[in-house]
């Protein structure tokens, strides 16, 4: 299986301070990776096969004002059926796929659609289903969704964790202990790694 390629030392560099982080990424503005074969997208498949499930950790919950602000997001969403109109705080948001500093974390972020009918909170542990391998200079849908929160931030009896479990580690990634009954697998190419659910 084929990852994204990795950023450029400039935007992680450019993105070390955690606010200027929700800021750039809130507004969904993190779409390019010089020397990439072609342009990519995190509201869309790039860095796992599209339509298979990821897990991420939400991080930030994107205003209306900034969602509205970028015309990319917005396109995307319009092509996925989900009109202007539709659109209201909260409509995108931003989660964490690696943990726990360094740039990576902020590099791999992903930003994903989440229906009215679901209410998230900061620090939820989510299932996403990854859209298209959507590309900058056309958008298109359909964009990556929220499927289901599986495990609130304030659960008492986790089941999902940052593994390795080393807390001076960087680049850890989220496993949940379910994951192997459910088929859900590790995939890695280089220094990426996901636990995923691909239909086969």
């Amino acid at each position: 299986m084929r990852f994204r390629c990795h950023p450029p030392g400039v935007l992680g560099s450019l993105l070390s301070q955690p606010a200027l982080f929700l800021a750039v990424v809130g507004a969904a503005v993190l779409p390019f990776f010089a020397g990439c074969a072609s342009p990519v997208s995190r509201l869309h498949a790039e860095s796992v096969p599209p339509g298979s499930l990821r897990l991420a950790q939400v991080a930030h919950i994107v205003p209306r004002a900034e969602i509205l602000a970028n015309k990319f997001a917005v396109q995307s969403l319009r092509d996925s059926g989900i009109s202007e109109v539709a659109i209201q705080d909260g409509s995108l948001v931003v989660g964490r796929v690696e943990c726990c500093g360094g740039s990576n974390e902020k590099a791999t972020a992903a930003i994903f659609y989440v229906t009215k009918e679901i209410k998230v909170e900061v620090g939820d542990i989510v299932e996403i289903h990854t859209g298209s391998a959507g590309n900058i200079p056309n958008p298109t849908g359909p964009v990556n969704t929220l499927t289901r929160i599986r495990e609130a931030r304030d659960n008492q009896n986790s089941q999902c964790r940052w593994d390795p479990p080393q807390k001076n580690l960087w680049g850890r990634i989220l496993y949940c202990d379910w994951m192997q009954a459910e088929g859900w697998t590790l995939e890695k190419d280089g220094f990426a790694k996901y636990w995923v659910k691909v239909s086969r």
